[in-house]
């Protein structure tokens, strides 16, 4: 199956105004998470925190407040594939805060140059239904797991499929696509195929993204392929 345009979209991500818009709704429970698997560890220093896809570091930044916020140090290691998106976060980069320390790095595809148990906790925010086969979200998912520290939590963010069906309208997400009217005919068989979805950028220009249409049990299946539970 051929890829889709991450590598072209991703770098529009930052042009979308989470604020003013529904788009920051996925990451409202971030903070939350933080708080519920790191406040009550007794540890003096900084936790190793991994964003894996921070694409132009949109989510590294929801990351950095939160953490700030909940006065919790930690140091963010922020990884993506394309070179372009990593020097797009570079350029936005606010200074390190009292609590936290960011650096970013580009990477070779699901290959994290880092040792075995390194992280604290994880996060994969809008990545895996970026994956084109279920092998290939469970690749990942491995890459990953062999860097989390025992104990340690990763948190993954992906779209319900209510969220492409063109008869459920969204304020700030747009779905009205022609191709995304077939794919809830039969959602079973069309499991792994193309979906779109669009948001407005800044200037109310529509950024169409390209998703693969993976339902709850393809996630199931590769969590469970990886051991992770």
């Amino acid at each position: 199956m051929q890829a889709n345009n991450y590598d072209e979209i991703s770098l529009h991500y930052n042009e979308i105004d989470l604020q003013a818009s529904t788009a920051m709704l996925p990451y409202l429970e971030l903070p939350k998470l933080i708080k519920r698997y790191l406040s009550e560890k007794n540890q003096a220093a900084p936790f190793e925190i991994l964003d894996y896809g921070c694409g132009p570091g949109t989510s590294t930044r929801v990351l950095e407040h939160a953490f700030s916020q909940l006065k919790i140090k930690a140091s963010i290691t922020a990884v993506d594939r394309n070179q372009q998106n990593i020097t797009l976060a570079k350029k936005q980069q606010t200074q390190s805060t009292s609590n936290t320390k960011t650096s970013y790095q580009k990477i070779e595809e699901n290959q994290l140059p880092y040792d075995d148990k390194t992280f604290d906790m994880a996060f994969c925010v809008f990545v895996l239904l970026e994956q084109e086969s279920i092998e290939k979200m469970q690749t990942l998912l491995n890459e990953i797991k062999r860097t989390l520290k025992p104990g340690a939590v990763l948190v993954c963010v992906n779209c319900a499929t209510k969220v492409y069906n063109p008869k459920n309208k969204w304020v700030s997400e747009f779905n009205q696509y022609p191709s995304n009217v077939g794919l809830f005919k039969n959602k079973m068989a069309n499991s792994g195929k193309r979906t779109k979805l669009g948001s407005k950028d800044n200037s109310n220009k529509l950024i169409t993204f390209e998703d693969f249409f993976w339902l709850g049990r393809d996630y199931k299946k590769a969590f469970k392929g990886s051991g992770l539970t």
